[in-house]
């Protein structure tokens, strides 16, 4: 302790501070071989609070900006966190005053701080198992699971326009993390730009399922990426899409990876149907192929044990996959495995438009209306919203004039 009894009360020095004039990303500190001679744990580090004076238009509007709220220091070897390793976190979910999700009123009228109220198992980083130290005003994660720098970048050509924000990235366990972009940096001509980046930096816990849901209508084009992790942790992300009349194109390293459940462009149900692809189900027919971060080939509820290279049908992309994705048109999330990875193997998806048409056919032959069926039916089935596999063409005969009489 120093300074004891001053005019500046009482003062402890901390060996790890975060910068709090950083208002956008911050890069975890990794720690190893600690010691703390003479020195208690308590004094280990400290998390600064977001600058509150940020919150206005030439900065990072009406919210927090995101970098004091999503740091973390990651522990190698327990050596300063204790245990056998883990992650300190900056409470993510404080809200400064002057933010509009730091007070609401109740229903009798009263302020309600959200920061304090909502804490359990509402706003912030997923910190099941996690105690609260005081004096670092953060998380203390021990023998928990890796945590990696999810990355989410805009790009439309609006993309320092239109905002997309607050994105809300929310837990399997209940915890909501609010996300709200960059912090307005441009000047023009002596004053602000009131332009943003829509890059967005969040920790993640690995092996988890998040879901992400963007404010208002979700970019065209994005990039996703999972960093600051050694190879082969992994995360899968759902993203709620609010436009249906799409069609997502997923590009890892310059080559296109389908929807699990496609190939070259058609359904894999329809290719059964037809003949150009093995059924999976035991039935003659074809179920669904899931994602899972613990299964390979995960069909329906079953994890299937595939020898990779035998040429089975079951799943040509294994369903844990960097890049693996899949349409749950039930739901409208688009399902994404990410797969710790060097930036320049960042995942593109970008939403191809597409027209659909109307319920008639131009007059075709018979051989002609067979040949264009999978088509036909496809678009049926997202005109009326109903699954594909419901829709059959039971026989097509040619007609005549004779009048049936009972």
């Amino acid at each position: 302790d120093r300074c004891n009894n001053s005019r500046w009360g009482r003062v402890q020095d901390v060996a790890i501070a975060q910068e709090g004039a950083v208002p956008d990303t911050h890069a975890p500190i990794f720690l190893s071989g600690v010691q703390l001679p003479g020195t208690q744990r308590s004094n280990l580090l400290r998390f600064p609070k977001p600058n509150g004076k940020w919150i206005a238009q030439d900065d990072c509007i009406d919210m927090d900006c995101d970098g004091a709220k999503n740091s973390w220091v990651v522990d190698l070897d327990g050596t300063a966190l204790g245990g056998s390793g883990g992650t300190a976190l900056n409470p993510g979910e404080y809200f400064s005053p002057q933010s509009f999700f730091g007070v609401r009123y109740a229903a009798n009228g009263p302020k309600v701080d959200v920061s304090t109220v909502w804490t359990p198992k509402g706003y912030g980083h997923s910190r099941d198992g996690c105690v609260w130290e005081p004096l670092w005003e953060g998380w203390r994660c021990t023998d928990a699971a890796w945590r990696g720098n999810l990355a989410i970048e805009s790009q439309d050509a609006d993309f320092e326009l239109r905002r997309i924000s607050p994105v809300a990235v929310a837990a399997e366990d209940g915890y909501v993390q609010l996300l709200n972009g960059h912090q307005d940096h441009g000047w023009c001509f002596s004053y602000t730009c009131l332009k943003r980046i829509m890059v967005f930096n969040v920790p993640l816990k690995t092996q988890s399922v998040y879901t992400i849901h963007f404010s208002g209508t979700e970019p065209l084009k994005y990039t996703l990426g999972f960093f600051d992790l050694p190879p082969g942790h992994k995360v899968l992300l759902k993203i709620y899409y609010i436009t249906k009349s799409v069609r997502r194109q997923v590009m890892v390293n310059g080559q296109l990876w389908e929807d699990v459940n496609f190939h070259q462009g058609k359904r894999k149900k329809q290719l059964v149907r037809d003949g150009q692809w093995a059924a999976n189900d035991g039935n003659g027919g074809y179920t669904d192929q899931q994602l899972a971060l613990d299964c390979a080939c995960k069909i329906g509820n079953q994890c299937r044990q595939v020898e990779w290279g035998s040429g089975s049908a079951d799943c040509r992309t294994p369903s844990n996959g960097h890049g693996a994705n899949r349409w749950n048109r039930r739901t409208s999330l688009f399902e994404i495995v990410l797969e710790s990875r060097p930036a320049s193997e960042r995942i593109t998806v970008e939403a191809i438009p597409v027209v659909q048409a109307s319920m008639g056919v131009p007059a075709t032959s018979v051989d002609e209306f067979y040949e264009q069926k999978d088509t036909f039916i496809s678009s049926l089935a997202s005109l009326l919203g109903i699954p594909f596999d419901r829709i059959f063409i039971v026989d097509v005969v040619p007609g005549n004039a004779r009048r049936s009489l009972a």
